[in-house]
């Protein structure tokens, strides 16, 4: 057969190959466009740690990126043209139920398993599979009071304004790397935390407080994380590092293990010149995040699992300790492990911590599992992870929370991927989540769940061909911008929780990364002004959006500085300060051409 006969045969057919939705170029360029996000994302959370110092320390130190007049004169001159009636190729209303809707029943998908056995065989499963899932990185607010400690805390005055940490769930307070209490700061400083004196108007370093480390080992504290401070306590969570060595089964031969612990330290600091340790924590893994409500402290770690060759000598309880984690020493018990039916090769570790019983676990829950992301409201965790069973999905299980216990709850899957950390809300029992699908180019959905977390309540299609930039959601009413060479910042009415409908559509130029509201009728956003034809970025952009009309939003006032370039405020909101009583907008950011922040 000549060369050309073979080529035509090939050519066709190639021409009866259907080519994977997931091969299709333009899914491809939709890949693309999302890694370049997500590199843009991780530069910016590389520089989290100094971002957060520098924005807490705003209001003591008289930095201001940024003012804005709100009110009083006319802003026409600014305003962008308000287009409120719907585009029919935008946004449409549709009930038709979603493959993710009609394949979701509520139920949770960690179990519990009946042995050690069972926990063996979900991590094999999970370290077998080849499907392996990315999901975003993200993140969650101020917790109830508590009874003071012994002895009055020394103040020569009252306690001075100040901000507090920005957080995700009002009354659900989130650790950051500087806290205050209006008389002192405290900040963490490499592994040392300074406790500073601010009431006098200046800067008094009045003690160095330096976590001691594991006594029984002699290591010491290699990162100090995040602070809590409330009342007379101050709550440390810092991380260790080390290396083991174990001899390998039937070799001659030794294998080298990394292993990393979480201490959360409690400190009674009614004289913040002599704090004292009033009890530790030591949890494995590798710190994710935590929380504090009512009293107590939630803590999430990560760790690796692997698993030894010999399935029955493994799961024999005194040998069980060699590959699953523990929690002051004490390895998981069955009933406390929750797998998928997928299994996984990670473990995510979440442990309740008694602010006046600062030495024991209240309750702890070991998941088996792949990456997930978590949102805290005041009642329950939600976990949340990107799935592509029936295209791209996110499946997201619920942990009911409440005075430091933690229970199964309810589950649920819904179509497409949750874009930003705002974009999940829950209010009075009903989960909104908001979000962005790819099927034949991008489109937007709006999903609600019950408090059994059953679909109840959907719009779909939305923003036909652009995907969510930012949300947030205040009572009955929910905003979120997408992009493409404009933005689109969407008002959604759910006083009807099963019913919930777009109500509003603003169209300006530009696009917000982040929503924060000013007041009840105003809404901040912080993003970038762009060249509506072009989509090239010309700087950063504040927009003040007045929603006192939640039919009308209009954008009142904006700022464009196009000396800046970046600013980590649109992926870290711990990064942003506001103080509307001061007329105080602060951020770090970028200067344009250069890699050093403001």
């Amino acid at each position: 057969m000549d060369e050309k006969k073979i080529w035509q045969e090939l050519e066709d057919s190639a021409e009866d190959i259907q080519i994977p939705e997931s091969l299709k170029p333009e899914r491809i360029e939709a890949i693309l466009i999302e890694k370049k996000r997500e590199e843009q994302r991780n530069r910016f959370r590389r520089a989290g740690r100094y971002v957060t110092i520098a924005s807490a320390c705003l209001l003591f130190f008289g930095i201001a990126i940024t003012r804005m007049g709100i009110g009083g004169t006319s802003k026409s001159s600014q305003m962008m043209e308000t287009q409120t009636a719907m585009d029919s190729d935008t946004s449409e209303s549709g009930t038709m139920q979603s493959e993710a809707e009609m394949a979701s029943n509520g139920k949770n998908p960690y179990e519990s398993v009946e042995d050690y056995g069972g926990v063996y065989d979900a991590i094999e499963r999970g370290r077998q599979s080849s499907i392996k899932y990315d999901v975003d990185e993200n993140v969650m607010e101020d917790a109830g009071s508590l009874e003071s400690g012994s002895g009055a805390k020394e103040s020569s005055s009252a306690s001075l304004p100040h901000s507090t940490t920005n957080v995700q769930t009002e009354g659900v307070d989130e650790g950051d790397l500087v806290k205050t209490d209006g008389s002192f700061l405290y900040v963490v400083d490499g592994n040392e935390i300074k406790i500073i004196d601010i009431r006098d108007g200046g800067l008094t370093i009045v003690n160095t407080l330096k976590p001691e480390g594991d006594q029984k080992s002699g290591s010491g504290k290699t990162e100090l994380y995040e602070l809590y401070v409330d009342g007379d306590l101050l709550q440390v969570v810092c991380g260790s590092r080390g290396v083991d060595l174990s001899l390998m089964e039937d070799r001659d031969a030794y294998q080298m293990e990394k292993n990393s612990t979480v201490h959360l330290y409690t400190y009674d600091i009614s004289n913040p010149k002599k704090p004292v340790l009033k009890g530790v924590v030591v949890q494995e893994g590798v710190y994710k995040t935590s929380r504090r409500s009512d009293g107590y402290v939630y803590l999430f770690t990560t760790t690796q699992l692997s698993l030894p060759e010999k399935r029955k000598r493994a799961i024999q309880k005194d040998k069980v300790d060699e590959w699953l984690p523990s929690i002051n020493g004490d390895v998981f018990q069955p009933d406390d492990i929750l797998v998928t039916e997928e299994g996984g090769d990670k473990g995510l570790l979440i442990s309740s911590i008694d602010v006046k019983s600062p030495k024991a676990v209240q309750d702890s829950k070991l998941l088996i599992m792949g990456d997930t992301t978590e949102y805290v409201s005041e009642s329950n965790i939600y976990l949340y992870e990107r799935t592509y069973e029936d295209g791209e999905s996110t499946r997201i299980a619920k942990f009911h929370y409440d005075s430091g216990k933690i229970t199964v709850s309810g589950g649920a899957s819904v179509d497409g991927t949750i874009r930003d950390t705002f974009a999940i809300n829950e209010k009075d029992g009903y989960l909104r989540v908001l979000t962005t699908i790819y099927e034949n180019g991008w489109s937007n959905q709006i999903t609600v769940l019950n408090e059994e977390m059953n679909h109840c309540g959907n719009v779909d299609g939305l923003a036909r061909g652009e995907e969510i930039y930012a949300a947030r959601f205040l009572g009955d009413y929910g905003y979120f911008v997408t992009y493409r060479n404009t933005d689109p910042l969407f008002s959604v009415d759910f006083s009807e929780a099963e019913n919930p409908k777009i109500i509003g559509e603003l169209k300006v130029t530009g696009f917000s990364d982040y929503l924060h509201f000013w007041s009840e009728n105003q809404l901040l956003g912080i993003g970038y002004e762009t060249d509506p034809n072009t989509g090239w970025q010309e700087g950063i952009k504040l927009s003040m959006f007045d929603i006192s009309d939640t039919n009308n939003v209009k954008e009142e006032d904006k700022t464009v500085m196009t000396q800046l370039s970046d600013t980590p405020a649109v992926e870290n909101y711990k990064s942003v300060i506001i103080d509307k009583k001061r007329n105080l907008i602060g951020f770090p950011a970028y200067n344009s051409g250069r890699d050093s922040l403001l």
